[in-house]
């Protein structure tokens, strides 16, 4: 199963620790990859840009503030089909 976190602050990096070593193939969509290389190198997250990870996932988590949010779902396509 394929989780894409979208951001990788305190929630976003917590998830990911949780996720990690569970079988769960970890997507994490993030503005700057170089900033979450370290966590995903933790983890063995796969760094993507946001649109990417929730694309390529069966889960999306989104661990934004609300108006990120917002903006993320206004811009990110088609996600039906995804939990």
């Amino acid at each position: 199963m394929k989780i894409a976190i979208i951001g990788a602050g305190n929630m976003g990096s917590a998830f990911a620790c949780a996720l990690a070593g569970t079988g769960a193939n970890v997507l994490l969509g993030v503005r700057d990859g170089a900033k979450a290389a370290g966590l995903a190198q933790d983890t063995g997250a796969t760094v993507l840009t946001p649109n990417e990870a929730a694309a390529q996932a069966d889960v999306v988590i989104l661990a934004l503030y609300y108006a990120q949010a917002q903006a993320f779902l206004a811009q990110a396509g088609d996600l039906s089909g995804k939990v």
